[in-house]
């Protein structure tokens, strides 16, 4: 086989790829001129992993795909913003990662009829899933979104079938996050020499001149519109078009939210991002990423304005941003983020000086001693139980949801405050905003993590064993638990689900206990 062209771009220990054009061993003259020049080879590496190593039945390997590259580079092209900006799955998430997503879709019950809820996973697949532009070849199943401001990536060649091949990739399952930037900047280098060789030896086939279009358009400014509506989960079911509508509100012109680059927030990025290549988050896109596909305008225009209330460029002097470091949220499918959450949980109570046995009576005094403000906001989605934000430009403060089915309760008061401190405290990378509804379609994980951490934050697990002594050294009553719930101020639901994972609860217990607790009886 002769090799025209090879080369490596980025790194193979953090992002790279690999393209390669060659002679096809096996020339076919029903496809077209531009298509058979594309013939070669791609190697995906993340993170010291080689995504596309594969091996036959007689243990062969192979480092790379062969097949022709041009679909792959016009999928990359076309579905470059919702690729890189939309980390939303257009269902109710049921999973941690992008490819769990997408496998855990094909059992969900939707309230839709079945061929609408099809047709958005078929589409959330073509936008994300690498093997949508395999057009006959042998690709591995990756998929590829957006993640805070990292690029998710996520593989499972454990059930996916290769047809008429007895090849198999090696890479079996995983997770990986890398910085979104990184990955853009790597892969629009190898798209613009990729194209240039293929023009300079072929010259300007009508799919070459296409992709050469496509690929130019990247980095103009107009763009952000587009990305900005995929990092809002706006992109989908006719959701822009309905955020156009009651743009026209009065309270949003009177506060000047009336334009769609200002209502999400990336007005300034026109002028300063001449040629981005991909969109950071804003406070706005982080929240609307967050809300039910059916939102209620009024919703969001109340979000919004109250967003609005505590933008300010100035310095950030609010002790919060002294203790705040960002923290990756942890997830692989042998890791899970409430461990994570109940360690920085234990280290938060560390910084902010808390006795490891002291109970937290005050935790809205505490968030304000920490300059977050605490307010109430009225969201007619009962299932959002709270919402917060923080950032350079905005002052930080978090909204207890008034309508929630859980807002007359004290104890989920508290819950939820804390839950919304973890956010604040972890989620935040330098220099960017954190921003969150709490609610079921947030981000799973860092909805896990938030839980776990006030948890342990509320009931620390030194201050268990002084009152039980060690996990499995006595049995534990529904009184026992009951006296832990009247001690820290919590609720049935989170104690007995604390007191499971640490082990002082054994599933069977748990279940009984907790049937107790909501019966009213105590043993």
């Amino acid at each position: 086989m002769g090799l025209h062209w090879e080369k490596l771009f980025g790194q193979t220990d953090a992002f790279g790829i690999k393209l390669a054009f060659a002679d096809d061993p096996l020339p076919d003259n029903n496809v077209s001129k531009d298509l058979d020049a594309s013939w070669g080879y791609f190697a995906i590496y993340v993170q010291g992993k080689n995504l596309t190593l594969s091996r036959d039945s007689s243990r062969e390997y192979m480092e790379a795909v062969h097949w022709y590259l041009l679909p792959l580079f016009e999928w990359l092209v076309e579905q470059w913003d919702p690729l890189f900006h939309e980390e939303r799955f257009p269902l109710i998430p049921k999973g941690s990662f992008g490819i769990e997503l997408l496998k855990n879709a094909l059992d969900i019950e939707s309230g839709e009829d079945n061929g609408a809820a099809s047709d958005i996973r078929s589409g959330w697949w073509e936008r994300h899933a690498l093997i949508s532009c395999r057009e006959g070849g042998i690709l591995p199943n990756i998929v590829f979104r957006r993640f805070g401001e990292s690029l998710e990536i996520s593989w499972d060649n454990t059930t996916y079938p290769l047809p008429g091949s007895e090849r198999n990739f090696v890479e079996s399952r995983g997770v990986a996050q890398i910085p979104v930037k990184d990955a853009a900047e790597v892969l629009y280098q190898a798209l613009g020499e990729a194209i240039r060789f293929l023009k300079r030896e072929y010259g300007p086939l009508p799919g070459f001149n296409s992709l050469e279009k496509g690929y130019n358009s990247l980095t103009k400014p107009e763009r952000l519109y587009d990305r900005y509506t995929w990092l809002g989960a706006l992109g989908l079911n006719g959701r822009r078009d309905r955020l156009k509508s009651f743009l026209k509100d009065k309270r949003l012109g009177k506060a000047g939210l009336s334009r769609i680059d200002v209502f999400l927030g990336f007005h300034d990025l026109l002028k300063k991002e001449q040629r981005s290549l991909i969109a950071w988050q804003t406070v706005p896109s982080l929240l609307f990423r967050c809300l039910r596909p059916d939102f209620k305008p009024e919703d969001v225009i109340n979000i919004r304005l109250a967003a609005h209330r505590y933008h300010d460029s100035g310095p950030r002097k609010e002790p919060l941003f002294q203790l705040a470091r960002y923290e990756p949220c942890q997830y692989t499918q042998h890791t899970q983020p409430w461990r994570q959450g109940y360690e920085l949980a234990l280290t938060a109570r560390e910084f902010l000086q808390l006795d490891s046995n002291d109970p937290i009576d005050d935790m809205e005094a505490m968030l304000k001693k920490l300059g977050i403000d605490v307010g109430g906001l009225d969201i007619s989605d009962q299932e959002i139980r709270a919402l917060s934000f923080a950032g350079p430009d905005f002052k930080p403060a978090v909204f207890i949801n008034t309508k929630s089915r859980f807002s007359g309760f004290r104890w989920a008061k508290k819950m939820d405050l804390a839950h919304e401190l973890c956010h604040l405290l972890f989620d935040q990378e330098k220099g960017r905003p954190s921003s969150i509804i709490s609610g079921p379609w947030a981000p799973e994980t860092l909805e896990q993590r938030a839980n776990a951490f006030a948890a342990m934050f509320l009931i620390p697990e030194p201050s268990l064993s002084k009152l039980l002594g060690p996990p499995g050294s006595k049995q534990v009553s529904t009184k026992d638990v009951r006296c832990i719930m009247e001690k820290f101020g919590t609720g049935a639901l989170t104690t007995t689900w604390h007191l499971r994972n640490l082990g002082w609860l054994s599933d069977i217990d748990h279940d009984w206990v907790l049937s107790d607790l909501v019966s009213g009886r105590t043993m």
